[in-house]
């Protein structure tokens, strides 16, 4: 799949043979090499991956051919989504592998488009006039990949206003569902695919009771991100404490450094271990030292989870979004121009599967030494040596949560 200087190939046998694994979702040939010009055009260097470039990179004339395969050609974007996934994990598959779920938007100018309106997106709350996504990353250390996606419908306009539903495109039988719930659907579709999953991250906005029974029930260890302003409660403190003001009760020693994102990180556990065995923690992860510039997670995870994977499964979330990133420029996901339900799935699938190639082609390098790294994690001190934060009268022990150990010594 690469070519003989190293790069990824994007028109010799290795795209063929990737391309020839979706080739019996279109009845027509037409169909079939159009689907395979699109997927080559969305990891060209074309400056604009639309339909129209896409075509004429083909060396097509016009567009049409292109647009007949969005629009109305008939093939099921959800069996590429299957295809996608199984090609993906086939390559990257690993028991520790973790999934990461999160809200990505495209910005739109009108109201036409599937799903647009003003809405709040991502963890830094802003409002956008955009469409959303909800996507499924699967990351292992040989690579990552998005395997499923779902589009989120806002409620009242776009779950009761039935003509502009129609005129769209959107199923009858689309309901309204939250993030939480649209990605807990997606883990219930990976799962029955038998893909092997290690762990669970949520960002904010998709973080919710859907995915927390889904984990729960199935004993996956699952990291949400929270803000600092989020409230934290366990069942021996007299009040629900904010995220960022429980931490910095953590002194500067009991942070870890040594991980491969840099930075630091520091865990404080929540109450009591639970009866099946998994503890609640606060996790506090700093892009430098200690209590500055600092992301916050609550990890559900076996008692004994080491920092080191807990860390690793916190910035797997930052990593997924730089993985977006790049999926929107190397493969075009955001460079479309359709406005219905149908054609959006169908685009999305199709750059999904772009971005799989480019991964499954740069994992033939990975070596096994690169596989083990997430056991090679250096384990936490504070695991070992409880540390006592001085909290007014009482002493939190970060081994414990909330549990009071005695008044403050007198200095």
């Amino acid at each position: 799949m690469r070519s003989e200087d190293g790069e990824i190939d994007l028109r010799g046998p290795g795209l063929e043979e990737a391309c020839a694994r979706i080739g019996g979702l279109f009845a027509r040939s037409e169909s079939r090499t159009r689907a395979a010009d699109y997927i080559q055009g969305l990891l060209s260097g074309i400056a604009r991956k639309n339909s129209w470039q896409v075509a004429a990179h083909a060396g097509h004339t016009s567009p049409d051919g292109i647009q007949w395969l969005l629009t109305r050609a008939p093939w099921s974007a959800d069996a590429l989504r299957d295809i996608t996934r199984g090609y993906a994990v086939e390559q990257l598959g690993d028991d520790r592998a973790v999934v990461v779920f999160d809200d990505i938007s495209f910005a739109k100018r009108g109201n036409k488009s599937v799903g647009v309106a003003r809405q709040r997106v991502g963890s830094n709350g802003r409002t956008e006039n955009c469409q959303v996504g909800v996507f499924m990353a699967y990351l292992s250390a040989k690579g990552t990949a998005l395997i499923d996606r779902e589009l989120y419908l806002p409620r009242g306009e776009w779950t009761d206003d039935m003509p502009r539903r129609a005129a769209a495109g959107v199923p009858a039988d689309a309901r309204y569902a939250t993030k939480s719930q649209l990605a807990a659907r997606m883990l219930v579709r990976t799962m029955a695919a038998g893909v092997p999953i290690g762990s669970v991250v949520v960002g904010q906005s998709t973080a919710g009771i859907p995915v927390r029974e889904f984990c729960a029930a199935r004993r996956l260890s699952l990291t949400e991100e929270i803000s600092a302003r989020h409230l934290v409660v366990d069942s021996r403190a007299e009040r629900p404490i904010e995220a960022g003001a429980l931490a910095r009760l953590i002194p500067l020693a009991a942070f870890e450094r040594g991980y491969p994102g840099g930075g630091s990180a520091a865990t404080l556990r929540l109450g009591p271990v639970a009866t099946d065995g998994n503890q609640t923690s606060l996790l506090v992860r700093s892009r430098t030292t200690g209590h500055v510039d600092s992301r916050f997670f609550l990890c559900h995870a076996p008692q004994w989870t080491p920092l080191g994977s807990l860390v690793a499964a916190a910035d797997a979330h930052a990593n997924a979004r730089e993985y977006v990133a790049r999926s929107r420029i190397e493969a075009g996901l955001d460079q479309y121009e359709v406005r219905k339900w149908e054609p959006w799935y169908r685009h999305i699938s199709l750059s999904m599967f772009a971005m799989a190639y480019l991964a499954v082609s740069r994992a033939e390098g990975v070596s096994t030494e690169q596989l083990d790294h997430l056991d090679t994690i250096p384990a936490p001190r504070t695991g070992q040596h409880p540390v006592r934060l001085r909290c007014r009268s009482q002493l939190i022990d970060t081994t414990s949560g909330f549990q009071t150990v005695g008044p403050s010594p007198r200095r």
